[in-house]
């Protein structure tokens, strides 16, 4: 159920412990690695519906956590936003899928 790379159980405990954003923001280096991630098999279901859209001007993800969303669309898109009230899961998304799109803390 969770992986090598994931949080450990006094990492876990920890983010249980804290307020949603501080938890989140503890969370995000390694949210992408807990089963708390939309799964791949889920974000493939959502871009074989959205492709029938594409291309899309533009793309808001609404709480984009990592930006598993914007990742697994690419490419259907010509723009995208992504928002979330975590600073920590704006930072991973910087890294990764949002690094060439815009990115709003709330």
């Amino acid at each position: 159920m969770f992986h090598p790379e994931g949080p450990s159980v006094l990492e876990l405990t920890n983010q249980w412990l804290s307020s949603t954003q501080r938890g989140y923001d503890l969370l995000a280096p390694k949210f992408d690695y807990t089963p708390f991630r939309t799964p791949h098999s889920v974000l493939s279901i959502v871009r074989e519906h959205i492709q029938q859209f594409a291309p899309m001007g533009s793309l808001l993800d609404l709480c984009c956590g990592t930006g598993a969303v914007v990742q697994a669309l690419e490419g259907l898109y010509d723009h995208a936003v992504g928002i979330d009230f975590s600073r920590g899961m704006l930072d991973v998304a910087g890294k990764g899928a949002l690094s060439r799109c815009s990115k709003r803390g709330i």
